[in-house]
């Protein structure tokens, strides 16, 4: 069957590369790959192509703070929690919230703005080819996914700066941020502990300031000058 021959496939192979360690954990767990053939090699990140991204000029009213995320605009992304996080948030900060990305929740999330009251302050901004020019006037990059692998989106928003909260799910987020060193954790489908954190960050100028110097930090770790010489190791082993 399909499963075989993917085993088959896997065993036959002199070394296996993935892009995550819970890639890696599903192939020893699911697949029953030897460790000793699998490496973890994260995709490298084009830093500078990023930030000269982001001065792209864009039409943006500064007037209270930005909370951004950036994903599809499906069920496993989390964007209805995210909505019901803000709702709490706007109780007691006056803020906005981006949401770029495009997919087939997206009138249902639209309809659930309205119903909480949030179509002034929370905006859809559609499939972005350039989200880094929103990114950078943002204060806070925020994702509430239920399930995820690794999250490109998050390294993005590292790589300008942005602070980072996002939900402990399985791999992807918990993986990039280093269990929490580098960003904020929160349990997932918990809306109440994703608003707390969010009020937290953007009332606390100290805190921000100091999650944006690790966003910034962990971002060289996805850098080509890092990951580029991992490949030639691994191309020129014998």
């Amino acid at each position: 069957n399909k499963i075989y021959l993917i085993k088959k496939a896997y065993r036959s192979a002199e070394k296996i590369i993935v892009v995550s360690h819970g890639e890696k954990d599903d192939l020893i767990t699911n697949f029953g790959i030897p460790e000793r053939l699998i490496k973890v090699i994260y995709n490298p990140i084009n830093i500078d192509k990023i930030r000269n991204m982001s001065n792209e000029e864009v039409d943006i009213k500064k007037d209270k703070p930005i909370i951004i995320t950036v994903g599809r605009l499906i069920f496993s992304k989390g964007h209805d929690i995210l909505l019901h996080a803000f709702r709490k948030v706007r109780e007691k900060i006056d803020c906005k919230l981006f949401i770029v990305g495009e997919g087939n929740e997206r009138a249902n999330l639209e309809t659930l703005r309205d119903q909480l009251k949030l179509k002034e302050d929370v905006f859809f901004l559609g499939f972005q080819h350039n989200p880094f020019k929103f990114m950078k006037h943002a204060d806070l990059f925020c994702i509430a996914t239920r399930y995820e692998g690794l999250c490109n989106s998050i390294i993005e928003a590292m790589v300008l700066g942005l602070p980072v909260i996002a939900t402990d799910c399985k791999s992807g987020p918990s993986e990039t941020l280093d269990n929490g060193k580098y960003g904020i954790l929160v349990p997932t489908e918990n809306s109440d502990a994703l608003a707390s954190e969010i009020i937290k960050v953007l009332t606390n100028t100290k805190l921000r300031e100091n999650l944006s110097m690790l966003s910034l930090k962990r971002a060289e770790y996805y850098s080509y000058d890092k990951l580029l010489p991992e490949w030639e190791r691994i191309l020129l082993e014998r």
